[in-house]
This record gives structure tokens, sequence and C-alpha cells, in this order.
């Protein structure tokens, strides 16, 4: 695989996420040994209940199922394969001390007991769960807010869901739903879509991809349209 382009599809799925309301990061967790990390996370999410963006004209993806009155996070991997059985969370789910970690880095309470992480470092080896359907999801109510938290993987190469095991965001879903947000065909009143690419920063070139295109394209279109961009 080439390991510069799966980078480029991390940076798709966190614009994916982005332009569906969340502000979006990676994670590097932090290790006791001098020069190592304890793992890295392509995704954490947040979305707000009461985010919006009327004048896109352009909702939240359904697939996602967010919800509106609680506070959405994401925790989520990049993984472009072709088959689902390869599709596994980064090696921190074999690392207990690494997901207490992760939990505590997110702070959603100050205190949680043992059935909130296991629950947690289950979802996050969600792939050996053959009979689960969906998006494993934790409902947690705090003292001061509720949560949404749903574990999802962001799968470039694969088909659309097919509604068994576990539910993944599949590659034309964010390739079209990222076209439908920034393609400059569609006139929009009281929202341009011209403007300073550079104000994108890492994001630039999947932007400018979008808008010089006349329809979404497909994973293929968007890796050719990489390699001529990057390596000629």
């Amino acid at each position: 695989m080439d390991k510069e382009f799966d980078s480029v599809l991390e940076e798709l799925s966190r614009l994916y996420l982005r332009l569906n309301g969340f502000i979006v990061q990676n994670l590097i967790i932090h290790s006791d040994k001098n020069g190592q990390s304890c793992g890295e996370l392509d995704i954490i999410g947040i979305r707000l209940p009461y985010h919006s963006q009327n004048d896109r004209k352009v909702g939240t993806s359904p697939i996602l199922e967010v919800s509106k009155d609680k506070i959405q996070m994401i925790i989520g991997d990049c993984k472009n394969y072709k088959k689902r059985n390869d599709i596994k969370f980064s090696p921190i789910r074999k690392n207990r001390e690494c997901i207490e970690k992760l939990i505590n880095w997110i702070g959603l309470q100050d205190k949680y007991d043992n059935s909130f992480l296991e629950k947690f470092e289950s979802y996050l080896n969600i792939h050996r769960n053959r009979n689960f359907v969906g998006f494993p999801t934790i409902e947690l109510e705090t003292s001061y807010a509720r949560f949404n938290i749903k574990f999802v993987f962001f799968c470039p190469s694969l088909e659309e869901w097919d509604g068994c095991k576990f539910k993944y965001i599949h590659g034309q879903e964010m390739f079209d739903f990222i076209f439908k947000c920034l393609n400059k065909i569609d006139k929009i009143e009281d929202c341009s879509r011209t403007y300073n690419y550079n104000n994108w920063n890492n994001y630039q070139w999947i932007i400018r991809y979008f808008k010089d295109r006349t329809t979404a394209g497909t994973l293929y279109d968007f890796e050719q349209s990489y390699k001529n961009y990057y390596k000629e």
C-alpha cells in the first residue's frame, strides 16, 4: 500500500466529518518509553447537538445517524482494505493501558467504572464480534451532559454497507457527500463556493479535486488525480 496515499484518505475521512459538522482531529497517545508512543487513532470527532449550516443547504448525512439531543462523539479509524474481514481498529485495542489513556484524554468524566472500560475495549475490538450489527455505540449520561459515542470505520475501498456485521462509512458515500457540499455547479444564493482554497491548509489538494470536477468521481479517479498531482 502507498502510505502517503493512505494518509490522504485519512484526511478525506476527516474532511467528510468536518463537513458533517464535526470538530475533528487525529490523536497520538503518549508513552512513558523514550522515543515511542503508546498508540494513535486516526479520528476523534465531536459534534454538538445544535450545530447548523443552513446557508450551505446541505444537511447532515443520514448514514452517520447523528444524535439530535446529545453530544455526538466518533472514535474512528480509516482502513483502506478491500476485504471487510481485514478491518480492525489500530493496535491500541490490544493495550488496556493505552485504552485507559485514550478515555482519560477524551475526558468525559472524572471517574469511570470497569464496565465502561470493558465496553469501550470491546468496541475497539468489534471485529471479533461476528453477530454485532450497526455502529457500536455507548450512551453516556454525566452530571453535565449526555453523550452518544460511536465507533466508526472509514473504508474508502469497500462497497456500501450491506446491513450485516458492524456498520462503516464506505468510499462512495464520502465522495458523493463532499462533492454535494463543495461543487461549483450548484449555485446557492447565500453560500459562495468559490474562494481562496489556501484557507483549507492541509485539505487544499482534496478541495481542489472536488472543485475542479463536474461529478463526485470514484476512489479510482481520486487516486489517479493524486498520482498526477504529486508524482509527476
